[in-house]
């Protein structure tokens, strides 16, 4: 059936101009007749600029690299040299109750005892606390749920001991703060593993510095063996239910390490890496998906030797799998085909079949829109119901008949919705799909909590915003591009995916405001008039 051109504030949009905007952004005829109008003009430009990720991440190898291929040693140096120099002019603090260091050295982050002198910190976080950023990897304590983890692309690993009423860098003096990925060793809590770099190509990604881990939650190092360049970009980390296999997706491939401190790694594929997930209580099996080739693969041995699984139509470019955990031998894959499709497999992740991945209207759901490549996630972790899936890309989608039909249940042009753009899904440990439905959702705008994953975002028309709560309480991730400030002490700043923000002095760190949506830019304060702000949409 063709799509029909319709009208919103009494003008006729045509019919291809409708057609794009639900492949692009996953938008139904319904959002689009009701979207802000400054959300559906930045929409329609967005058609004529789209992105290019993997012509970016070629362009940015050929500028990181020399003349013979290699990366230049000496900004490493040069960037250490210059840390070091600031630690020893400030005088640091305790955060989180983790220790932050007073040297910069590749291998190791130094202690600051407790006992430091604190009297003359020179700096105040200014915020924004209420806004967020991107985040790509949460953990929650299983035993302690309240004290969560969340990782942001470009500020580091936060900790809260009070379920997001609060948060606290645990330590920004990290050698590297772009944190892809965070997991916990089932058998010994205190040991978590933080992964750094984005991989997929944004223009907003920074280079890692491979993977942290702390033994006590507390003192955190780099693991040495990971500073070499095939760990520069981890998409994804994975551990066994033992505790004794670590394996890491990346740009380089997928590396395993079995040895207690990970001083040891092997190449076990080849390609690029999107995503890896072990089987939630058997060590012997894992399955991972591609960043690129449009293929997943399946180990048995504990993720020594992986097996392609097999699918009877192409896929095409990343791929992001989950088991379920009402059952772990039906796996769900979100591929990036035309705009989001979801498969499912039944024998653990060997053979898929492709689902329907309908809308309302019984089209395609277009539920990743034509960013798949950068927001891509999907969750099955209900264990009561293997046909209950959860897909987000540019919005959340809920499906009960295993992918065949799916329901938007965010809009991510209103802000008492969840963020767009979504990397992540973590139950809550206590879900038991009954009692307990709460699940925790990283996106562009940090993080969102659904305490009942059911009937969130249920509203009967868009937007969805009916059961979202939103957890950036003092979590000061915001990535910003630049800023400008005035006389009377007003900040405008232009914020990845945040839209150009202003800071009132009188408002304080958590009450930053909007000035305008979608990516900002560069910014500046009329001299003349303190009334006077420009800014810059990208």
């Amino acid at each position: 059936m063709a799509t029909r051109s319709l009208r919103r504030a009494g003008k006729l949009v045509p019919q291809d101009q409708v057609q794009l905007l639900h492949k692009s952004r996953g938008l139904t005829r319904q959002a689009i007749e009701i979207l802000p109008e400054g959300a559906y003009r930045r929409s329609v430009r967005r058609l004529d600029y789209p992105d290019l990720p993997r012509a970016r991440l070629a362009f940015r190898l050929l500028q990181a690299e020399g003349a013979d291929g290699a990366m230049p040693p000496q900004p490493v140096a040069t960037a250490l040299d210059q840390l070091s120099a600031s630690r020893q002019r400030s005088i640091l603090q305790i955060v989180a109750r983790i220790p932050t260091g007073d040297v910069a050295a590749p291998g190791a982050l130094a202690v600051v005892p407790p006992t430091a002198n604190l009297q003359n910190r020179r700096w105040e976080a200014l915020g924004p606390g209420n806004i967020g950023g991107r985040t790509r990897t949460i953990l929650v304590d299983p035993t302690s749920p309240d004290t969560i983890w969340a990782g942001s692309a470009g500020g580091g690993v936060w900790r809260t001991d009070n379920g997001g009423q609060n948060w606290s860098p645990v330590d920004d003096f990290m050698a590297n703060l772009a944190i892809t990925s965070l997991v916990m060793d089932p058998t010994d809590r205190n040991r978590i593993y933080a992964a750094t770099g984005e991989g997929f190509g944004a223009l907003d990604a920074i280079q890692g510095g491979g993977i942290f881990q702390t033994r006590d939650q507390t003192t955190w190092s780099r693991i040495e063996a990971t500073g070499a360049k095939n760990f520069q970009s981890i998409n994804r980390l994975a551990i066994s239910s033992d505790g004794k296999v670590l394996l890491a997706a990346t740009n380089s491939g997928l590396w395993r390490s079995e040895d207690e401190n990970r001083a040891n790694w092997q190449q076990v594929l080849r390609d690029k890496v999107a995503d890896v997930k072990f089987h939630p209580t058997d060590p012997n099996k894992a399955i991972a998906g591609s960043l690129e080739v449009g293929q997943a693969w399946v180990s048995v041995d504990g993720g020594r030797t992986w097996t392609a699984s097999n699918h009877d139509q192409p896929w095409m470019r990343r791929v992001e799998v989950c088991y379920t955990a009402a059952d772990p031998n039906v796996v769900y894959a979100s591929v990036e085909n035309e705009s989001g499709q979801i498969w499912r497999s039944s024998d653990g992740g060997l053979t898929f079949v492709q689902r329907r991945s309908l809308n309302a209207d019984n089209k395609p759901a277009n539920y990743l829109g034509d960013q798949g490549w950068y927001g891509n996630v999907i969750w099955a972790g209900d264990p009561t119901n293997a046909d209950f899936v959860v897909v987000g890309g540019v919005d959340l989608w809920r499906s009960l008949d295993g992918g065949d039909t799916l329901v938007d249940m965010s809009s991510w042009w209103s802000a008492q919705s969840a963020h767009a753009d979504h990397h992540v899904i973590v139950a809550h440990p206590d879900f038991d799909g009954v009692n307990s439905r709460i699940v925790f959702f990283g996106n562009d705008g940090g993080v969102n909590k659904a305490d009942d994953i059911r009937s969130v975002g249920s509203d009967p028309n868009p937007p969805r915003i009916s059961g979202w709560k939103q957890l950036n309480n003092t979590f000061g991730v915001t990535q910003f591009y630049h800023a400008a400030v005035n006389e009377r002490g007003v900040i405008v700043a232009g914020a990845q995916d945040n839209g150009t923000l202003a800071f009132q002095p009188e408002a304080g760190s958590e009450r930053w405001i909007s000035i305008f949506g979608g990516d900002g830019g560069f910014c500046a304060a009329d001299p003349s008039d303190p009334k006077v702000f420009y800014g810059e949409y990208v």
